[in-house]
This record gives structure tokens, sequence and C-alpha cells, in this order.
């Protein structure tokens, strides 16, 4: 630390609060933490285009544009009919439909100006929350200015401009410390409230992860005050206690106060979990049935007892089997062995970040750029794996500085908290690279072996990996590089609350190591001119988005990263020398805007954008589809969205990104992406995607499209499209597939008048079922015994969608899992009948009257009773009534058919069925999300007539 011993930290009245601040100052230090982000984003704001990069484009742009679409036509968009049969919006935290912040899109103005404001707003939040905690914990402004700054315009917190929702999270972190601290150190009721509202608000605003990181934060802060309070008070600096000194520090009151906080600290998350119900709940009741819950081996310790303990007994054909797994084997292999692959386990780890990384923050961009050109070096001579954000640099000074206050076993409790933040986070964003991972190479590199023989999976024995065992429901979450954004927030802290003890005096270690890292800066540069381009010229790939590899431009950045770094270094240990000729008062006014100057260079090529246009134009697949639909005589009455597969094959791109580069190529790729239809796209053509991704997949959806690909027609690349009865099941009318694949066999491709995208072809579905018809025939099927198994789940979707290696006649015949007899015991047929079972009665006809996206009105006539199969997702939130020929209307029960649809058995007559949607979980949620928000508003009125709360107790 840099004012005592690593060992000891100093008193509370070292650290007294400064003296007011003119209030010129203070607005300037406000300006300079915002500055960074103004002027990265502030020309985007001026002209009329949006982000292009990653999900920023196309998820959540389309998504939000079409879910405020929505609110503008009076509508609460509960419903997505555009996704995989339907998807219920209310269940997926992403879409945030609730969250508070997004009343900005309210604003009468352009939605992709709204958008780009409502991004802007979440980054300025984080900067102006994390100065605003930094001047709380005694920080003169420009050194808070400095955490600000670090934390908003950092590499891990700016790019998240492309996956917004993360964003929201981080922007609520630092006041949500600022709670915590208040919550349990302070035990004021004020800042349970403001906890309550952040948790809420982390949740509300689509990163319930970021709520549950804030809990763990506080457990941890609670562990710590409480080792300081109640076990270790007699290792403490001793000092004249004041006369308004609590009277809770004596030893008999200490654990009523102990009692206190956890009380308060448990009040907080319950009243924002019943604050945040409208999300929680329905998000919860579809995750159980999501591929996020489902497991063929424990993943973690309450699974496990769920194996160990319920298990059945193995039949005498299960234990002759050689691949046979106890209920031991199955748990030793899924919690210490490598995750099961097409399962929610194996994507678990994705995004982790290499240990080998961390140099970016010393300097930035060392490791190349991915866009807009083909300049990463990393990508190709290491073990890099899929990358979160491109840039760890938070600023050179801020992460030194924050480093060298790190300890773990300060006196301090702050410094504390903060440094385990740093330590168990910033490790925690390895994932994938645990204990595992090091045997593993231990293995191959020093004992000749392959690795795989240990049978240990790579994150076995990393916290990411102890988060995931041992933390209830933390399997859900996914994606370790996210724990970096709190490790850096901590760093960002520690650097502000500690940079005007370290430029008020000479530190000569300190610069030493300054003077070392510019000395190896420029070595590297220097390397880098010289060797540089023999070394980088060896790197050939041609990336199928960015084109061949760029050593000029690679080589260039990293010149120009370590000549950045260098100069920086040199000038930070001028100012932490004993000559040094600046003034102590313009220091760190005069650090924050060298940090200014330094994070600005560094990230601003982060922020890739495209014309605005594209969002709003209608995909040229959209139209040549449409306009050949128009000139069907099969073209129903009631004119829904066409059902369309778009397939989602990894490399397919035009034909030109792979051979040439484009420094206008995130634009290109985002129009191109537009154009295709690739998912979220499809709202601006009027367009059903039958596969489409998004952070909710429902587990028996899920399986259906994975033996539709298993089975389905095998290309020239090795690659699958979906099995055609699969296609034909739902409905689907055309496809859009890359232009050299063959889909003759049951398509007929399409030379459209208007021109489609480079490397795309257009296909119409030849024989497809219309989306709501009738069958008199029913195969009944035994429920499953474990619904979350997967290799039973996958099974079972095979057995539904062929029997006897040959495809099931859908038109015909439907399959029900039930073990209740069928309302009409007539329809059902031996189970497996197959495509050419013509000895079934035909279909009958249903026609849709209405469809909206939570109102659907559907009429049929039927000679004897029948099944009506309408061939969208099943849920049990739908509910539907029938009104016959006597005209009167009764409730009627929604069966699940053929694993994902919906049916209704019917007598004979004319019948007119209404579905609507009608969610359980939400209507309870928003009766205690109504009730929370009620009762937060009267215990904040009422903070206002009792006496303040205690201040921070026994530092």
């Amino acid at each position: 630390m840099p004012y005592k011993a690593a060992s000891q930290s100093p008193r509370e009245e070292d650290r007294s609060p400064s003296k007011a601040q003119p209030p010129r100052q203070l607005l300037q230090a406000i300006v300079l933490t915002i500055l960074p982000v103004l002027l990265i984003f502030g020309p985007l704001l001026l002209v009329d285009r949006s982000f292009a990069t990653r999900d920023a484009a196309h998820f959540y742009h389309p998504l939000f544009q079409w879910t405020d679409a929505e609110w503008e036509a009076g509508r609460i968009p509960l419903w997505n009919s555009y996704e995989n049969s339907g998807i219920p919006t209310v269940a997926d935290a992403t879409s945030s439909i609730f969250y508070p912040g997004k009343l900005l899109m309210a604003l009468p103005i352009d939605f992709a100006l709204e958008y780009k404001l409502y991004v802007v707003a979440h980054l300025l939040l984080a900067g102006l929350s994390t100065y605003y905690l930094a001047r709380h914990w005694r920080a003169s402004p420009a050194a808070a200015a400095l955490a600000g700054i670090a934390f908003s315009a950092g590499g891990n917190v700016l790019f998240q401009y492309a996956n917004v929702v993360f964003l929201v999270g981080a922007s609520w972190l630092p006041l949500g410390l600022l709670a915590l601290e208040g919550t349990i150190c302070e035990r004021s009721i004020r800042k349970t409230v403001l906890l309550a509202i952040v948790l809420a608000m982390m949740v509300l605003g689509g990163d319930p992860q970021a709520a549950y990181h804030l809990m763990l934060l506080g457990a941890l802060l609670a562990a710590l005050w409480c080792w300081k309070l109640v076990w270790s008070p007699s290792r403490e600096p001793t000092a004249p206690a004041p006369a308004t000194a609590d009277p809770a520090s004596s030893s008999a009151k200490r654990w009523p106060v102990v009692l206190t906080s956890a009380s308060l600290f448990a009040a907080a998350i319950l009243v924002a979990g019943a604050t945040a119900a409208i999300q929680i709940l329905p998000s919860s009741a579809i995750t159980k049935i999501s591929e996020r819950a489902a497991y063929n081996r424990p993943r973690n310790v309450m699974e496990m007892t769920q194996v160990l303990l319920h298990s059945p007994a193995p039949t005498i054909e299960q234990l002759a089997k050689s691949d046979y797994e106890s209920p031991w084997q199955r748990t030793m292999r899924g919690l210490l062995g490598k995750p099961d692959t097409n399962a929610h386990h194996a994507i678990v780890y994705d995004f982790s970040i290499p240990p080998w990384r961390l140099i970016e923050f010393v300097w930035p961009n060392i490791s190349g750029k991915p866009f807009p050109t083909n300049a990463r070096w990393s990508t190709y001579k290491l073990r890099e794996g899929r990358i979160w954000t491109p840039s760890m640099y938070l600023g050179f000074i801020p992460f030194v500085l924050g480093i060298a206050a790190v300890s773990i076993r300060s006196r301090d409790l702050r410094w504390r908290w903060l440094s385990w933040m740093v330590v168990w986070f910033g490790v925690g964003s390895f994932g994938l690279y645990g204990l595992g991972s090091l045997l593993q190479a231990i293995d191959e590199q020093l004992l000749g072996g392959d690795g795989n023989r240990l049978g240990i999976g790579d994150p076995v024995g990393g916290i990411y990996w102890l988060m995931v065992t041992f933390l209830p429901t933390y399997i859900y979450f996914r994606y370790p590089a996210k724990l970096m954004v709190v490790a850096v927030l901590a760093l960002s802290l520690l650097a502000g609350i500690s940079a005007d003890q370290w430029l008020a005096q000479p530190h000569p270690r300190l610069r030493r190591v300054l003077q070392g890292l510019a000395i190896v800066s420029f070595l590297i540069a220097c390397a880098a001119l010289l060797m540089g381009h023999a070394m980088l010229s060896t790197i050939t790939h041609h990336d199928s988005s960015t084109g061949p590899f760029d050593a000029a431009s690679c080589r260039t950045t990293i010149v120009l990263s370590a000549i950045q770094t260098g100069m920086i270094a040199i000038t930070l240990a001028a100012l932490l020398g004993e000559r040094c000729t600046v003034a102590a008062r313009w220091r760190a006014p005069l650090v924050a805007v060298i940090t200014v100057v330094d994070i600005t260079l560094a990230n601003s090529w982060l922020l890739q954008t495209a014309d605005a246009e594209i969002w709003r134009k209608v995909p040229a697949t959209a139209v040549a589809l449409h306009a050949d639909r128009a000139t069907s005589p099969l073209t129903p009455a009631l004119e829904l969205a066409p059902r369309v597969y778009r397939g989602r094959f990894a490399g397919w791109r035009p034909t030109s990104f792979s051979s040439m580069a484009s420094l206008a190529r995130s634009a290109e790729t985002t129009a191109w992406e537009s154009d295709t239809l690739f998912p979220k796209f499809m709202f601006r053509g009027n367009v059903s995607l039958c596969e489409s991704y998004g952070s909710i997949k429902l587990l028996d959806y899920q399986s259906l499209m994975l033996i539709g690909l298993k089975y389905g027609p095998r290309q020239s690349d090795k690659f699958t499209i979906l099995h055609p009865a699969l296609l034909r099941l739902q409905g689907c009318e055309y496809l859009v597939l890359p232009d050299h694949y063959d889909a003759s066999s049951f398509a007929t491709k399409l030379t459209p008048t208007t021109e489609l995208p480079e490397s795309t072809s257009l296909w119409r579905m030849q024989r497809t079922i219309p989306r709501a018809w009738v069958v008199h025939r029913v195969a009944v099927l035994p429920p499953l015994v474990n619904p979350q198994d997967l290799t039973a789940v996958d099974e079972r979707s095979r057995e539904v969608l062929f029997h006897e290696n040959r495809a099931r006649d859908f038109r015909r015949q439907a399959t029900v899992e039930t073990d209740r007899p069928l309302p009409f015991p007539e329809l059902a047929s031996r189970v497996g009948v197959a495509a050419d079972a013509t000895s079934l009665p035909p279909m009958s006809a249903a026609q849709i009257r209405k469809y909206d996206p939570q109102v659907i009105e559907i009429e049929t006539t039927l000679q004897q009773p029948g099944l009506l199969v309408l061939s969208d997702l099943y849920l049990s939130d739908w509910v539907a009534e029938v009104t016959s020929d006597d005209g009167a209307t009764t409730p009627i029960e929604i069966w699940p058919v053929n694993r994902v649809q919906r049916g209704i058995f019917l007598p004979a007559g004319t019948h007119h069925v209404r579905m609507r949607f009608a969610s359980e979980s939400l209507t309870r949620g928003a009766q205690w999300s109504l009730a929370s928000c009620v009762l937060l508003l009267a215990i904040f009125a009422g903070t206002w007539f009792i006496p303040r709360e205690g201040r921070w107790l026994s530092r």
C-alpha cells in the first residue's frame, strides 16, 4: 500500500474526509469522468448510424426494436411468435421488458437514437456511480474521476455495448457496493432500500448473474466484517473512543449488531426478489424446462444428491452393457470429468479468459485486433478460445496503482474487501483454465501424454468450477469472462482511493518497477519493428468474416501499444520521483487527464458502426420470398408470417469476405446478416424462423432440432440441414441456405427477380403441412420418467420423428405423451405408424381466423372426433375455450402434441377455438412486484422521520 507496509493500513483518521471542494473543481472532475465515453460515443449520437458489433447488431437492436413496436401498438410484448414456433418473451430476461430504464425508449425520437442513448446512459451511470463511490470513500475529485474513467471506459465494460444487458448489470454495480456497505456495516435503512432497488434493477435489466454476484459480495463483506467485529477486535489499532461512538461497539453488543446487519441484508434480498418477481417467476418457470436444467451426469452437488439418492436400481440388461455407469461413476465423471457435449454444461465455460491475456492490462491491444480486419495474432498462436472482449485495458495508471494497492490481509475492511474481489473474481474469470487444464498441459508437454488419459476436465479446480459446483443454481449461468467486470471495478476503486497517497510522496520501489516496464515496452516495440514481419508472416489463416491475416496492421498495433505504455510508464515514474516539479495538488488531475487520453486512444476502435437504415429496411431475402408467396395459389386467406428455416452454419459468410479484407467489414457483415435473415433480423421482414437462438432454449424443442440435424441431408461441407419431416411438421415454407447447398429432394430452388445476398440461395418447401390441421389418429407414448435426462429426451425426440428408420406421417397421425385416457379413445392407434401408412384417415382442414401474438382463433368442421393441432409451441401458460354448434363456450384443455406443439381434442361438429396467453407466473409476479414497490416507497418515506443511522463500525 502506498503509505504503510502492505500488512498495515491507515487508521480512519489518516483518511479523514477532505475539505469541501470548490464546485468548479468538482464539475471538472465529473467532466473528466464522462469524457472518454463522450469522446468515443459522442460522434455516433450525431449521425444516423448504430452499433455493428456482435449481439448489439443482430440481437439487441432488432429485439428491442420489436418490443418497442409492441408497446407502441398497445400490447405488452409477452409472446414472440417469430422464433422457434413461438417463445415467451416475458420469460426471457434479455428482453428486459419491465426494466424502468426502458422508459428512455418511449421518447418521441427514432429508435436507433433511443437505442444509442440507452447504451450511453448506462456507460455514464457506470462512470458517475464509480466516481461517487470513490468520493464517498474519501478520494479527491481527480482521484475519484480516475476510478470512474477506468471502470466505464475500460475494455471489460465499454465493450459491453455489444451485450447491453450485461452493461446494465455493470452500471448498477458501484451503487450496489455502496448499498452493501451501508446495509451490513452501517445498518442503514436507506442503504437497505437502495440495495433492494439495485438488485431488482440488475434482474429487470436482464443480468440476474450480476445480482447473484452482488449478493456474493455482500456475503464476503459480511464475513470479513464479522471476523473483524467479533473474532479479532484485539488486532485492530487502538484509539480513544469518540464521544459519539456507537454503543454497539462494546463487546456485549457485537452479536446483536451482527444479527441486525444480517437481517437487513436478507430483507434487502427478499424485497428485491419481490420487486423483480414480475421477471423472476416467469423466467424461473421456463428455466425448469429449458436445456439449462437438463443433464446426463450431475454438474453440481445439488444434482449429485438427486442422482445418488433417487436413482432407480439398475436392471440386469443395464448391468450387462459395457458403457453402464453406476450413480457414483456418473457423479464423479459429471463433477470431475469433461462436460457433456451438446449440453448446456459444455457452454458454461465458453468465453473464459486465458491467464496470459492479463498482459493486455499493461500493453493495450498487444494481442492484436480481431476486427475490422483479421489482425489478432494470439488467436492463431495461443490457445485463446472465444473472446468475450477484445481489450482488457482500463488504463495503464489505474491498473498499476490498483494492483499496487491490493492487500488481502489489510486491516482496513474496505481495502481487504476490494482486494479479495480482485483476486477471487479475477482468477474466477479464467473459467476453463483451471487446475485440470494445468495438469493436462503438464501431461502433454512434460510427460508425453495426450492429456485425456487423466480423465479430468479443464475447469476442474478453478474458482469458476467451484462456483458452478457448489453454489445453488449457478450452473444456469455461463461465460466466466463476466466475472472480470467485478475485478476491474475493485481495481478501479483501489486506484482511486489510493491515488492521492501514491502521488503525495516519492515511491522509489514502484518507480523502479515503472522504469523496468518502460524499458521492456521499448524493447517490445523494437523487436516488433525488426522481427515482427518475419514472425507474423507465418500466419496464413483466412477468417471467413474478416479475411486474410493482416500482418502489417497487427505489427503496427503491437508497436504503438508498446510505445504508448512506455511513455506513460516514464511519465508516472517521473511523478513518483523525488525530483518531480509538479505541485502535489496538480498530480492527480494530471494523471486523470493522461488516463483520458490513454484509454480513449486504446479503446476507441472497439466501437464499430453501420448505417441505421440496415435495421429499418426489409431484408432482401424477405422481399424475395414474399414476392414468391404472393404468386402461390396455396397462400391462406389469413396471411401469416411465413415459417422459414435459415441455416446457421459455422463459417457461412460471403465468399468474398474470406479472400478480401475491408475496414468496413463490421458494417458489411451486419448488412449481409440482415439480408439473409440472421436470427432477430426476421422481425423487419415479417418472417418467422423455425430455428433461432436466445438466452432461453426449451429442452424439448432443442432436442427435436438436434435430432432433425442428426438425420438431416448431409451437404458437401459435412454440415446437415434439418430433416424435411421436421421442417414440414413446423409448417416451414422456405429455406435460406448457402448457395452451394442442395435441398432438391424436398424443396424447389427459386430464382427471384430481386437479387439475393452473396453466397445465398432461396428454396420453397414441397408438401409442407398447414399451420393448423386435424388428425384422426393418435399414437400414445408413455411420459418420460425423468424429463430432464438428456439421453432420454433425445431418444424420445427420435421416437416421435421416426419409427423403424422411417419418418412419421404427421398429416395423418399425431403423438401424445400421457398416462391418462384420451378424451376419445377411438383415436388411439398403435405406436409408430410410418409415413406410408395410407390406411390412416386423412387430415381434416382447419382455418386460422385470427393470429395475434397473444390470441389465436381457429375454425374447423369435423365429421368425426379428431385432434386439432397447431404447430405453435406448447406451454402451459396458454389456455383455450371452444364455441361449438350450439353456441355454448366452454374452457378446453390444450395437450402437448408431437413433443412441442399444441393440440385440442374435439368432437364431431363445427368448432371455433380461441387460444390466449395467460401466464399465471406473470400474474403472481406482477402482484408481488406491485406490493413490493409500495413497500419500498413506504419504507423510504419513513426513513425521513427517524434519526440517521450509525456510521461505519469498527474500522
